[in-house]
């Protein structure tokens, strides 16, 4: 139903729509380079190792996973690849060309990790912007982009197809609810390859059974205004903001009149705005 093709040409970018429309879901493939598919499992390990937390998030809160916030403030590798045509054109297209990137994060379930009573570590469930805030319409979209192949046995993310548009009925959960449709799918994708959803798709990290690596780049853009994950105008470093590009500012919010914010919360004055946490501890990296 949903396989990965290219955003090359004015047609695909359409088919790219139509399938975020009705399925809330689209796959762009090639988006990183061969090149770049052989040097960033070891930058996003050394990320891993970094270990920065978003904004009022507690290291407790997610042992089960590898992960790093904050990419543009730790290599320059990160500061514009969300600026990529193949994504970029697809998220302006749905959220306007002032879209803003709410969080670009690393993000890995670890081998043999599992949820409560050996569940999946997620549960089927829809982004927000942070803080309970809910994206009513649509105002905001994920992009994975996977730097190791993804499938059912390596934690490969599930989704409940056209749930930005529906709702399960009362005391049904959300696992339930899709499967029961026919609308849950674990996803199989090559590496290199960018998954679009909006925030409002139902959709879950899973258990990696086979030890085999999932690491993956979680870059989430949101319409210009709304609260943001990581206020980069706070958490970014100050060289790193003076020498942005033109269009990495907009991509950014560096020149946002709106006040700080974090975790989905405005904050009247930026010293209130809560530290990201940098836990820093090389030993929780899995991998080389």
């Amino acid at each position: 139903m949903i396989t990965p093709y290219q955003n090359n040409s004015a047609d695909d970018l359409e088919s790219h729509l139509a399938q975020i429309y009705e399925y809330g879901i689209t796959m762009v493939s090639n988006v990183l380079s061969a090149a770049e598919l052989r040097m960033l499992p070891a930058l996003i390990d050394r990320m891993y190792a970094v270990r920065e937390l978003h904004p009022t998030q507690q290291d407790e809160a997610v042992q089960n996973f590898n992960m790093c916030g904050n990419l543009a403030n730790h290599d320059l590798f990160f500061e514009e690849l969300c600026l990529r045509p193949a994504v970029y054109t697809i998220m302006q297209r749905l959220l306007g060309a002032d879209v803003v990137l709410s969080t670009i994060a690393a993000l890995e379930p670890r081998a043999g990790a599992t949820g409560e009573n050996g569940a999946h570590l997620q549960g089927l469930h829809r982004d927000g912007l942070g803080a309970g805030l809910a994206t009513k319409d649509l105002e905001g979209c994920q992009s994975l982009w996977l730097i190791d192949a993804m499938d059912p046995q390596n934690g490969g993310t599930r989704f409940g197809i056209g749930s930005h548009r529906l709702s399960p009925p009362e005391g049904t959960t959300n696992e339930d609810w899709a499967r029961d449709e026919g609308r849950l799918v674990q996803m199989s994708m090559p590496a290199g390859c960018v998954i679009i959803y909006d925030a409002r798709t139902m959709h879950a990290m899973s258990n990696n059974y086979s030890g085999r690596r999932r690491r993956a780049l979680a870059c989430f853009y949101t319409k210009a205004g709304l609260p943001l994950m990581c206020d980069q105008r706070h958490y970014l470093a100050p060289e790193i903001q003076r020498r942005a590009s033109p269009q990495a500012r907009v991509l950014l919010g560096l020149d946002s009149k709106q006040p700080i914010s974090a975790c989905g919360k405005f904050y009247d004055e930026s010293g209130d705005a809560p530290e990201a946490i940098i836990v820093g501890q090389h030993s929780r990296c899995n991998g080389p």
